[in-house]
């Protein structure tokens, strides 16, 4: 983040705020506990104290890039696509499109809340679904002790071309997210292959 940013806003540079968590010796407290203590002591609005926080947190080593205080690490992907808003949304949700997700050739719209396994092992159940918009599930590979939360968003890019969105959270570990991040990549390649 630009420092001027901070400055311009809250009226001091970075170093200064994390100079006045380690004075407050906060160093090792709880997210929550040091964006309290620029919210309420230094008078910095909530957005503010979350990003001065995070990267206090990062500065210090007591997180990497991607990682979340409540969600584990996440991963986001986008693709814009030459072609029509509709055109993707169909095939993302489409039996071809959802082999590409999850390794299941079967309709989004006919498994919701129906927790089901690819023939790659991976199990997912599909929470949310928006028509036309987006989809939400629980997607687990076969060796992860947990799942992870996918979110598949479909949408028309500022340029008036299609933009498929891939956001994964809940993710353990950062080697999870590297390998993750590579693999929707993949995904909306090969989904952009098709219909472009």
């Amino acid at each position: 983040m630009d420092d001027s940013a901070v400055k311009k806003t809250t009226g001091k540079k970075l170093n200064h705020w994390f100079s006045c968590i380690k004075k407050e010796g906060m160093e090792n407290s709880a997210h929550k506990e040091i964006a309290a203590f620029l919210r309420e002591q230094k008078n910095i609005s909530s957005w503010w104290a979350q990003q001065i926080t995070v990267l206090f947190e990062k500065q210090s080593g007591r997180r990497v890039t991607g990682q979340t205080v409540d969600s584990g690490f996440q991963i986001g992907v986008t693709k814009t696509i030459n072609t029509d808003v509709r055109k993707v949304w169909e095939y993302a949700v489409s039996k071809e499109g959802m082999y590409l997700l999850t390794g299941d050739r079967i309709n989004a719209g006919n498994v919701i809340e129906q927790n089901r396994t690819g023939e790659n092992g991976i199990e997912y159940c599909i929470t949310t679904f928006r028509p036309r918009t987006h989809w939400r599930m629980k997607w687990r590979k076969p060796e992860w002790p947990s799942h992870s939360i996918v979110q598949v968003r479909v949408y028309t890019g500022s340029s008036g071309k299609a933009v498929m969105a891939i956001h994964q959270e809940k993710l353990r570990r950062p080697e999870d997210r590297q390998e993750m991040k590579a693999w929707w990549k993949h995904t909306v390649t090969c989904v952009a292959a098709v219909l472009e």
